[in-house]
């Protein structure tokens, strides 16, 4: 790829919001399928269970823990040798599916995204399903990256603070790893019906279709 990258993805020109800018965040969060979002459509025939979600979100205002993985980000991020990203962008020739990768990485191969998560009080091996199903939608909606690296790190207490048990761990995964693909098989058809439904929905008072 060559050259000096931004600190973020503004470069690519498909910028919806900024997320450090929560106005012009809420302005569009709720208009399109975002990586979180998207994380959760396991299973087909749950379409009608996901806009119903999307329609009548439940307050969640973080704990301890949440609390922890905000604060532990940039550390995270700095380990994996990624610059931060705050910007969500659109996938190409559609507004409808966006995401906010965590940082970006550039290597010899080119661009790629970083997910970073905090574990407490857990060993992790690897991604959980809802994460791996995260990262393809994030590859999906940036196709400049080579693919995305997870990164975690497994906090425990300790004196009251949260410590790392270990250092940080990274798995790199390429855009044709199978279960980046087969994630990808599952996730945009039911991303489809679920915008379909949200239109449909929104025609409706905002009631629910079905």
């Amino acid at each position: 790829m060559g050259g000096v990258v931004s600190t973020t993805l503004a470069h690519l020109g498909r910028t919806l919001a900024d997320s450090d800018d929560r106005e012009s965040w809420l302005n569009v969060h709720d208009k399109v399928i975002g990586a979180s979002t998207a994380a959760k459509f396991a299973k087909p025939g749950s379409v009608e269970t996901y806009v119903r979600q999307i329609l009548t979100p439940r307050t969640f205002n973080g704990n301890a823990t949440t609390e922890n993985g905000n604060r532990q980000e940039p550390y995270l991020l700095a380990w994996a040798g990624a610059t931060r990203n705050t910007l969500f962008v659109h996938a190409v020739g559609n507004e409808r599916f966006a995401a906010t990768p965590d940082g970006v990485i550039i290597d010899q191969r080119g661009m790629r995204l970083a997910e970073t998560k905090a574990k407490h009080n857990k060993v992790v091996n690897g991604p959980e399903p809802k994460e791996i199903r995260q990262m393809a939608w994030q590859l999906l909606c940036v196709p400049e990256a080579v693919g995305v690296n997870f990164v975690w790190g497994e906090y425990v207490q300790h004196d009251g603070l949260w410590v790392l048990r270990r250092d940080p761990q990274t798995i790199p995964f390429e855009r044709d790893h199978p279960a980046i693909v087969a994630a990808t098989d599952l996730i945009v058809p039911i991303a489809h019906k679920v915008v379909e439904a949200l239109d449909a929905a929104r025609l409706v008072s905002q009631k629910v279709p079905f």
